[in-house]
């Protein structure tokens, strides 16, 4: 089909010859700027022409189209700042009109045609207006989406620029370049869709960042549950300790005399109880009764009691009305876990001594206590004490008694110079049974102590006799040189350092002793001649020989 001649391209009314050969001059290379100029407006109108004639044809009233104006320059394409949307980028405004009132050519790439002006080869001409964009494709920025190409009216039909600026057209926000925000690759420890870390935590592709998102973070979730694991924790801890508090007798103090109205019931007896200071806590005693099968059997009456008065002896009176039977067993300082299982056999009808000394060496309760292992011997924690209890007291509950016992005392100790020597509190009973066994005069019991621990310092054997006789079948009331060479841990003449176990149950005289040690620089000791248990200290060995020498001769 021919092409009419007001439907010709830009080129067909100037361009060509009548042959249809391009003439010389066609190139626009090859123009001044004024002729460009000419052309250019010349295709503006045939165009604007072209427009009319389609609307009338369609019934439509064609308008003409505004003025373009000045494309925003693209910007960079950097990754939008974390926590918050980029902020709208202002509309440049537009360049003011050069001296003879032509539109600035358009920014652009380098090299591109379609927005940068040619540059004559000839010498330099002074151009009637600027080189006009020629109609073509839409540019775009990088980042940005294609904007519609805006018809261009001719250069009479353009205002006149004015020598004031006009104001900026409002632009809508942009969106800032680059690809929309993706889940983390995996083993990257960077985001698919860009560089750095996403703003918020959890939000999906293409959601917006902020608080008002989907990608809201989850740090107000972590800390409240760290907030409840915390709670949790403390609220355990306040309740073991408040158990351990429940629990605790405490230490027996002065006499108290309480009276049990008749008819009162278990729960009052116990309130009535510790109103008295009897008891520490109704609620262990009702407890604990009530498990003993006693809660209807306590009797009415007035008693002599004393401050926190051990459960035993306590319900026994109770049982048994104003004149209660028990059993007063005292067991020795420095007695041996054997002797103290004939003790209470010997003051308790039909108590099982093989039983008690089967359990405490080799079926021992729990014991919590700094440098002991569970399921060593209970030698040396057998509390020596005066125990008041029922006449069918069992073994395992004689056992307790002691290790309770024993706990109550240890919180009368100091404990402090003890650690500075990386001495545990096994460590220190350990010491406390040695001193029990060797010293015979109460005031020596810090300077044997001393010669024990100055011995630990340097590295000497502690030489002690009482851990051989502990370490013999039987025991001696004069070792020979065959005893001294017997193959046993607890040779302190042939093994430097602390025997594994205590030697015997020291009191408390000599575990305050064996923790705070007297300050003096002796390492050997002697019994003195005399009979009466005391001994002479010295801190060389040849004081040593001297002193043995003078005991030797009775004195």
């Amino acid at each position: 089909m021919r092409r009419r001649p007001d439907d010709a391209g830009a080129g067909a009314g100037g361009g060509t010859t009548g042959k249809g050969r391009r003439s010389r001059r066609s190139d626009p290379a090859e123009l001044s700027p004024a002729e460009q100029a000419r052309l250019h407006a010349e295709c503006e109108e045939r165009r604007r022409e072209r427009e009319r004639r389609r609307a009338a044809a369609r019934g439509e009233t064609w308008v003409e189209p505004a003025p373009p104006l000045a494309e925003t320059p693209p910007f960079a394409a950097s990754p939008p700042p974390p926590f918050a949307e980029s902020p709208p980028v202002p509309a440049p405004e537009p360049r003011a009109a050069e001296s003879r009132g032509a539109a600035a050519p358009l920014p652009g790439p380098p090299g591109d045609p379609a927005r940068s002006p040619q540059t004559p080869t000839g010498p330099p001409q002074t151009p009637a207006e600027p080189p006009q964009t020629p109609p073509g494709p839409p540019q775009t920025s990088p980042g940005r989406p294609p904007v519609a190409a805006r018809p261009r009216p001719s250069a009479a039909a353009r205002p006149r620029a004015s020598s004031a600026t006009p104001p900026a057209r409002p632009q809508p926000p942009r969106t800032p370049a680059g690809p929309p925000l993706t889940p983390p690759v995996p083993g990257s420890g960077r985001w698919a869709g860009g560089a750095g870390e996403p703003p918020w935590d959890g939000a999906p592709p293409g959601a917006p960042a902020g608080p008002d998102g989907p990608g809201r973070r989850r740090w107000p979730v972590r800390v409240a549950l760290i907030s409840v694991l915390l709670i949790v924790v403390l609220v355990a801890g306040l309740a073991v300790g408040y158990v351990r508090d429940l629990f605790d007798w405490g230490e027996v103090g002065g006499p108290v005399t309480v009276t049990i109205p008749e008819g009162a019931t278990l729960s009052e007896i116990g309130r009535i109880l510790e109103d008295a200071e009897v008891v520490r806590h109704a609620f262990t005693f009702v407890r604990k009764a009530e498990e003993d099968g006693h809660g209807g059997d306590l009797k009415p009456g007035t008693y002599d009691l004393r401050v926190n008065e051990p459960y035993d002896s306590l319900i026994a009176a109770l049982l048994a009305g104003e004149k209660a039977e028990t059993a007063t067993v005292t067991i020795p300082e420095g007695f041996t876990l054997e002797q103290t299982s004939r003790r209470w056999a010997k003051k308790i009808d039909g108590f099982d001594a093989a039983a008690y000394r089967r359990i405490a060496a080799e079926d021992p309760p729990a014991v919590e206590l700094d440098g002991y292992k569970e399921g060593t011997t209970l030698e040396g924690l057998l509390f020596p004490a005066t125990y008041e209890v029922l006449p069918a007291l069992k073994p395992r509950r004689a056992v307790e008694l002691q290790l309770e016992t024993l706990f109550a005392n240890l919180d009368k100790v100091d404990f402090g110079r003890a650690r500075d020597a990386n001495l545990t509190t096994y460590d220190v009973l350990v010491i406390a049974s040695l001193v029990e066994r060797e010293a015979r005069v109460a005031e020596e019991r810090p300077l044997v102590a001393a010669v024990i621990w100055n011995r630990l310092r340097v590295g000497m054997p502690l030489q002690i006799d009482a851990t051989i006789q502990y370490a013999l079948p039987e025991y001696k009331e004069q070792l020979t040189f065959d005893d001294l060479e017997i193959d046993s841990p607890y040779n302190t003449y042939k093994i430097a350092g602390l025997p594994p176990t205590p030697i015997a149950n020291p009191g408390l005289a000599s575990i305050r002793a064996a923790a705070d040690p007297a300050g003096v620089d002796y390492l050997y000791y002697v019994a003195k001649g005399d009979g009466s248990g005391e001994h002479y200290f010295s801190v060389t060995y040849e004081e040593f020989l001297q002193n043995k020498a003078k005991a030797a001769a009775g004195e």
